[in-house]
């Protein structure tokens, strides 16, 4: 590895991180040791690697993000270090626990091997308690990331800095794919989710390596903040008619009834409930706090973030599946 600040990246694989590595790297300030399951050999490493030469500033190390030795190793020696939540299965019964549990491990273990700076992909700050979110919504899942984010800027870590990504537009290709009408005209659907209600979008393989690498580079600035990753507000009707505005394919948007959304998730009955529940609290609490004024700031910061329409074009997704388009995205 070279002189420059090197950066531990977790879950190195990963659409976030991926975009991070990516930044940190073309930034020419910083050096990348990125944990993966397959280290290497993955097809994503394998895109990073070629891309940029085989440098010495960017190492990939085979291990768990959820395993104590991986991490030790992975986290050794480095200045700063991008952390997601571990990857938990959403039918595990005690998917909270188990995510308090890790993510407890993975912030102990930086600490203890000196990083200076944090940086979190989590959640805003929530504008009701926790004990009032879980009793409005059983099922929300990420509840404890706030006070996961609480427990990082706790510790013996000089900076820490959170971000905070909105929905991403490779949810329509990857978990959300619109259904196709006899007429050839594309579905798109969200559960319990009004037509004309707006969400916040955002490209998470572009968007949150640039603003990763501006806290990194200003960490006074940024601690103890949460930066909030949106490009724009989209409402479903919105996402539908901008499909056809850049494929030409007619598009529609219809809410999907709580019902026919557990149906259409089979035996995933957690899973659904999971995501059920996400998308009832932002329709009917806010996605990020009320108190956040910075809700543009990751496009004052990056104005070339893409938009839904950009995004369209850049990959010229035309509704194939997430398999047949993933290097494309990747690269």
């Amino acid at each position: 590895m070279s002189d420059k600040k090197l950066i531990s990246v977790l879950q190195a694989t990963s659409k976030q991180s991926i975009g991070v590595i990516r930044s940190l790297l073309k930034s020419g300030k910083y050096s990348v040791r990125a944990l993966s399951l397959r280290g290497s050999e993955s097809s994503e490493a394998k895109i990073l690697l070629k891309e940029f030469n085989n440098s010495k500033d960017l190492e990939f190390v085979k291990g768990d993000a959820k395993n104590t030795d991986d991490l030790k190793k992975v986290f050794k020696g480095a200045y700063g270090a991008f952390i997601i939540s571990p990857n938990i299965d959403l039918e595990e019964v005690n998917f909270e626990e188990e995510e308090w549990k890790y993510s407890k491990i993975q912030g102990d273990l930086a600490a203890e091997a000196g990083i200076k700076h944090l940086i979190f992909s989590g959640m805003d700050k929530f504008d009701k308690s926790r004990e009032e979110l879980r009793k409005e919504f059983p099922h929300l899942f990420f509840v404890n990331r706030d006070q996961v984010r609480e427990y990082y800027e706790s510790l013996p870590i000089q900076y820490v800095s959170t971000v905070a990504l909105g929905y991403f537009y490779t949810n329509f290709i990857e978990y959300y794919r619109p259904q196709v009408l006899e007429d050839g005209t594309f579905v798109f659907g969200l559960p319990e989710t009004p037509s004309d209600f707006p969400l916040p979008y955002v490209d998470c393989l572009s968007a949150p390596g640039p603003m990763v690498v501006e806290i990194f580079d200003h960490p006074d600035q940024n601690q103890h903040k949460i930066i909030p990753l949106t490009t724009e507000y989209l409402s479903g009707n919105q996402i539908a008619q901008q499909f056809t505005e850049i494929t030409g394919i007619p598009a529609v948007y219809q809410s999907i009834p709580k019902d026919f959304f557990l149906q259409i998730f089979g035996d995933k009955k957690l899973t659904a409930l999971k995501v059920i529940a996400m998308y009832e609290h932002s329709t009917k609490n806010s996605y990020y706090s009320k108190d956040n004024k910075d809700i543009y700031l990751s496009n004052s910061k990056n104005p070339n973030q893409p938009t839904w329409k950009q995004f369209l074009s850049k990959y010229q997704w035309k509704g194939q599946e997430y398999a047949e388009i993933k290097n494309q995205l990747v690269q």
